[in-house]
C-alpha cells in the first residue's frame, strides 16, 4: 500500500483505496504523456507546419493530460488519507464515516460512506460530501432525523448509526 508520506496534511480526506486509484490513473497519465510526445514527433516530422492536423491534434491531447496530471498531482500532494482500522461507532458523521438510515416515509434502511467528490460512486453506497444527500448527512449524530431537498421531492431519514469506516 503506498501513501504519501505526510502525516499532518490538509486536503481532500481519501481512502487508502481511493488514493491508491489516483495514484494508479497519474502512473497511466505519465505513460500516456511519453506516447502523445511519440505521436508529436511524428507529426513534426511532416515539416508542413501550417497545415498539420495530427501535429495540432497531438498538441491539444498533451494539453489535456498535462493539466490532468498536474489536477492529479494537487490532489495526491494534498491529500489526508483517512486512517486504517476497525470499524467503530463514533458520535457525529464524517468524511469516511457510514452512515445508516431508515426512510422514514418507505420505512427501508439504507446505508451510505460519506466521500470525497474524487470517490464518489452512488453504486457501491459512497456519496460524496457535496452532494445535497452527502452535505445534509455530514455532522450529524445517531437519532436526527434529516430532511433533504432533492429535484425528486423531499427525502426524510433517522440517522441509525454512525461507523466509522476504513
Amino acid at each position: 500500500t503506498r501513501t504519501n508520506g505526510r502525516t499532518a496534511i490538509t486536503g481532500s480526506h481519501l481512502s487508502q483505496e481511493g488514493y491508491d486509484r489516483l495514484v494508479g490513473q497519474l502512473d497511466d497519465l505519465k505513460d500516456q504523456r511519453a506516447l502523445v510526445l511519440e505521436d508529436i514527433k511524428r507529426a513534426m516530422a511532416d515539416k508542413d507546419f501550417r497545415e498539420n492536423a495530427p501535429l495540432d491534434a497531438a498538441k491539444d491531447q498533451q494539453g489535456i493530460v498535462e493539466l490532468r496530471i498536474r489536477e492529479l498531482e494537487a490532489s495526491i500532494n494534498n491529500a489526508q488519507i483517512l486512517p486504517e482500522g476497525a470499524s467503530s461507532k463514533v458520535a457525529r458523521s464524517s468524511v469516511g464515516a457510514k452512515v445508516t438510515l431508515k426512510d422514514t416515509n418507505s420505512g427501508k434502511t439504507l446505508a451510505y460512506t460519506l466521500v470525497d467528490v474524487r470517490e464518489a460512486d452512488v453504486t457501491q453506497g459512497k456519496i460524496s460530501t457535496t452532494s445535497p444527500v452527502g452535505q445534509a448527512l455530514l455532522d450529524r449524530m445517531v437519532g436526527e432525523e434529516v430532511t433533504i431537498n432533492v429535484p425528486k421531492g423531499t427525502l426524510r431519514y433517522l440517522v441509525q448509526r454512525i461507523t466509522a469506516i476504513s
